[in-house]
């Protein structure tokens, strides 16, 4: 696919993300793990699997997950001959689609049904846009850069929408994955992504990224939150210094598998003192 700034909808997943020379958040997220771990082939694990089930089911609905995934048939025991014919005639006839086990599928429903019942989460995902695909040339390093918001809601285009399963909605556990996932990052990415993508004036400018929280065990409680203006600087510093990082390594021609060149010295942590 030839790279142009701008958004484009209904770009396929695996071609968005076959664009290796397009710098992404989650390519962030490796690099500042170490520069070497951005250049590693990701594959794919169940819990992304479910991730990409729940996001089409929640957010493109029934008709989007029957075209990108195929339900198992329930009680499909792999461990016997007829299972693994039953699965090899499956595969089969689900030429191109992700296979999602029975339990999984009805988990993911019932999951939705709390997301919908959620006041505010369910106003948010009334009518808007899913899976927009947004690009641009990073003025300050001149690297071309990529984003795809889950969900832009068509009457408030000035914030965007994220779909997270979690293991606690709660506001303190949340704030723990803003952290440890990097949202913040995350969140001054797209932000400052879309706004760049679509040369948007002060006026129609994305302001925020609103997160839809879900617990993937019932009752499936969510909850519905919004960083702060000081977080989301927090993460627009973090994008400044992983990107001076990526044209370092270009530069060079050069992603080491370390980050630092001497020794570093490990102080007590805080919550010890």
């Amino acid at each position: 696919m030839i790279f142009e700034p701008g958004f484009l909808t209904g770009i396929p997943a695996n071609v968005y993300h076959g664009m290796k020379d397009v710098v992404s958040n989650s390519y962030l997220g490796r690099l500042d793990s170490c520069p070497a771990k951005a250049k590693v082939e990701q594959t794919d694990t169940p819990a992304m699997l479910f991730g990409r089930a729940l996001h089409s089911y929640v957010l493109e609905g029934e008709d989007g997950f029957i075209r990108d995934f195929a339900v198992l048939s329930e009680g499909l025991d792999l461990r016997t001959k007829a299972g693994k014919e039953v699965m090899a005639d499956f595969q089969l006839h689900a030429t191109g689609k992700d296979l999602i086990k029975y339990d999984d599928f009805w988990k993911i429903r019932d999951m939705k049904l709390a997301i919908m019942a959620h006041p505010f989460a369910r106003i948010l995902l009334e009518s808007g846009v899913a899976e927009t695909s947004a690009f641009w040339i990073d003025k300050e390093t001149g690297i071309k850069c990529k984003c795809r918001p889950d969900f832009i809601p068509r009457e408030d285009r000035r914030c965007l929408v994220d779909l997270k399963s979690t293991t606690d909605a709660s506001l303190k556990g949340f704030q723990r994955s803003v952290v440890n996932f990097g949202y913040y990052r995350q969140a001054a990415w797209y932000i400052d992504g879309v706004n760049e993508a679509g040369e948007l004036s002060e006026d129609e400018a994305v302001d925020s990224m609103v997160f839809i929280a879900v617990e993937k065990e019932a009752p499936y409680r969510v909850e519905v939150y919004i960083l702060s203006d000081a977080f989301v600087d927090a993460g627009r510093g973090e994008c400044r210094r992983l990107m001076a990082l990526e044209k370092k390594c270009r530069d060079e021609n050069n992603w080491p598998n370390f980050t630092s060149e001497s020794v570093t010295e490990i102080d007590v942590p805080s919550w010890m003192v």
